[in-house]
């Protein structure tokens, strides 16, 4: 699970690898699913979309938990950049095995 805590306006995740993505809010609530590289349509409360094999996922503002879920073998490549309004936060890469 990765948590988005921290003091910023914008956060983008890009997620490479066979993977299930869901966001909660501060709540615990779910507002947003991909699962079998689709976007679950019947959450519209963040932006997410599937650009080939890669996932995005916009959040704005702060408290959202991003869980990842592997779905096959492979590497597991993804980026998150957060931002506030005028400046670049924090930006980094991973990769891991599943």
């Amino acid at each position: 699970k990765l948590v988005t805590n921290s003091p910023k306006d914008f956060t983008w995740l890009g997620i490479r690898c066979p993977v299930d993505v869901k966001v909660y809010d501060r709540d615990g609530r779910l507002c947003g699913v991909i699962k079998d590289n689709k976007v679950d349509s019947s959450y519209n409360d963040i932006y997410m979309n599937v650009t080939g094999t890669q996932k995005n996922v916009y959040l704005v503002g702060n408290d959202y938990t991003v869980e990842i879920t592997g779905t096959d073998q492979g590497t597991m490549d993804y980026i998150v950049t957060e931002s506030d309004k005028t400046d670049c936060l924090r930006k980094g890469k991973t990769d891991k095995w599943l």
